[in-house]
């Protein structure tokens, strides 16, 4: 089975081979996949990180041999905005946040014979909500983009999987599934800062996903990263002064 690796900012994953389908989801720098199936110069595949399938161009990731896709893992997630500088060329590739580099040493990352100098140290603490609150609130009035992963466009579970990917706590891609994961917390007066609120549409669907943070706030990608107010009820915008989504559940991932 052939392999590949993100190797520019981020990759669209789309839901049939063509360049104008629905965008699912984004394959950010460093993240691997496993090649499924091939169509013209379109590729099904599967994403290592969250499992999630769909169709990227092949000229937007590099194939990776056997022995580098089973050495890598994602010990190192971006969790600032860097670049990084070809060694080679002097080539400037910009990584945004999340993105892995699981070759990295020190101030240097190499992908096959290609080494590229990051512009600053990989701060790799992890599991601490100090640095999960930052990273989420690097990413305030981020517009909302349907399937997006980065600070250029997000949506809501791209947003709360991103942030928790970045202190190393890896979460389903879909809120329906993220839902699935972490201890549930049955009262919202119990609930702690990071802390992730799910909710539900019309038809009772898990639909829509936030941060939980101190003094009955919460933030949450809807039109743009941005902090509202949670109660019991769900989540209401004063701009609007309406409830916008209805409270399903909340689950702890962050023990």
């Amino acid at each position: 089975m052939l392999h590949g690796i993100c190797h520019i900012a981020s990759i669209p994953v789309r839901r049939k081979p063509d360049d104008s389908s629905e965008m699912l989801t984004q394959v950010l720098f460093g993240e691997t996949l496993r090649i499924l199936e091939t169509y013209k110069q379109w590729r099904k595949v599967r994403l290592s990180f969250d499992a999630y399938v769909g169709w990227v161009d092949e000229k937007q990731f590099k194939v990776l041999s056997e022995e580098s896709f089973n050495e890598h893992t994602n010990k190192y997630a971006v969790n600032h905005l860097l670049w990084m500088e070809s060694s080679s060329d002097f080539r400037k590739v910009f990584l945004p946040l999340g993105a892995s580099l699981p070759f990295a040493k020190k101030m240097s990352f190499k992908l096959d014979n290609e080494t590229f100098n990051l512009s600053d140290e990989i701060n790799t603490t992890a599991h601490s909500l100090k640095k999960l609150k930052k990273v989420a609130f690097s990413l305030m009035e981020a517009p909302y983009l349907w399937g997006g992963r980065t600070p250029l466009g997000i949506d809501c579970s791209g947003f709360t999987q991103l942030i928790y990917k970045t202190i190393d706590i890896p979460l389903k891609r879909d809120a329906k599934d993220q839902e699935s994961e972490g201890i549930p917390v049955d009262l919202l007066s119990k609930s702690k800062e990071g802390d992730l609120a799910f909710f539900i549409n019309k038809n009772d669907k898990v639909h829509h996903a936030g941060l939980i943070l101190e003094d009955n706030k919460i933030m949450h990608a809807c039109g743009k990263v941005r902090i509202d107010t949670i109660d019991d009820d769900g989540i209401y915008n004063k701009d609007k002064k309406s409830y916008t989504h209805k409270l399903h559940s909340i689950k702890r991932v962050l023990i």
